[in-house]
């Protein structure tokens, strides 16, 4: 399938919908347990729309003021004063929603490197509204403990910065089918690491859905499943594990090489699961989109290329 490109003036939904979808989804937006980042992974942003001060804002303190949230993300490529966003393909379609709900308000869609935009907006780049890419699949039922889906969640946006200054050090992507080539036992006791920027639901913290976004935090997910297009993930705090929440859509999963300690990038936060007999908004899984398979190369490789990166 080759890459949609759509521009928000082609997105022709309500602003119900868009309130109803950002809400009520249930698609990945934040880390539940884990830790602060502390600037470790500054290739990680946060993607938002940005208001005048004054014009629009969540009426919740764990927001920051003239922003609506959308996702996380990371730049995985840069030329010049250009980047390119790495994130899922349904944040592309939240921005595109959000885009024509709150248009006539005069937002900027942006993506920020900041680590705590509670503290520091910090830089606000530009995000290229001509050149939004996705590919998005239609997801089924709610999917059992264990199954994973067969759908594409994957999507990129161009960045237009002031300087190349303002744009950290891309990620490297994976080889193709790196993960395919790791053994059971490998994959399942690797530790990997997923990055954030929404609710946080760590113990210590009412387990209530209180919506939060603007510091990024480190998960630790164990790796329990995978298929040809997923990684499952465990996030229990009591068995030491940790992961997505809502607010992360989008953010980088890594493998780590337990030879070296260093970082892989090998998927994109997609979505947390709930677990059964407890409320929907306790998510004992997360799932993450593989970026290692050769359709989401593919399609990075076009994006790529169509931008000229």
């Amino acid at each position: 399938m080759r890459a949609a490109k759509t521009r928000s003036s082609l997105i022709s939904l309500a602003a119900a919908m868009l309130i109803g979808y950002f809400f009520t989804t249930d698609v990945a937006r934040a880390i539940t347990g884990g830790e602060l980042d502390n600037d470790r992974h500054p290739a990680a942003g946060a993607l938002f729309l940005l208001f005048e001060p004054g014009v629009f804002s969540l009426p919740d303190p764990g927001v920051p003021p003239d922003i609506l949230p959308i996702c996380s993300g990371s730049l995985i490529a840069a030329d010049g004063d250009r980047g390119l966003f790495l994130t899922a393909g349904h944040c592309v379609l939240e921005l595109g929603f959000a885009l024509q709900a709150l248009g006539p308000l005069g937002p900027t869609a942006v993506v920020s490197f900041s680590g705590d935009l509670h503290a520091d907006l910090g830089v606000t780049i530009p995000v290229d509204l001509s050149a939004l890419y996705f590919q998005l699949g239609i997801p089924g039922p709610p999917i059992s403990i264990g199954a994973l889906p067969d759908f594409d969640d994957i999507g990129l946006l161009v960045l237009d910065a002031d300087s190349t200054a303002n744009l950290p050090e891309p990620l490297a992507l994976p080889q193709p089918g790196f993960l395919d080539s790791l053994h059971p036992n490998e994959l399942r006791h690797s530790e990997y690491r997923t990055i954030g920027f929404g609710d946080d639901v760590t113990d210590g913290t009412p387990h209530t859905r209180v919506f939060t976004f603007g510091t990024r935090k480190i998960g630790f997910p164990r790796i329990v499943n995978m298929d040809d297009k997923y990684l499952l993930g465990q996030q229990i705090e009591a068995s030491g594990s940790s992961g997505d929440y809502f607010g992360d859509s989008g953010g980088p999963t890594f493998w780590i090489d337990p030879v070296t300690g260093e970082e892989m990038l090998v998927a994109i936060n997609n979505h947390p699961l709930g677990a059964v007999g407890v409320p929907p908004f306790v998510a004992h899984h997360a799932q993450y989109y593989r970026i290692d398979t050769a359709p989401a190369q593919a399609f990075i490789e076009e994006v790529l290329q169509a931008e000229g990166f």
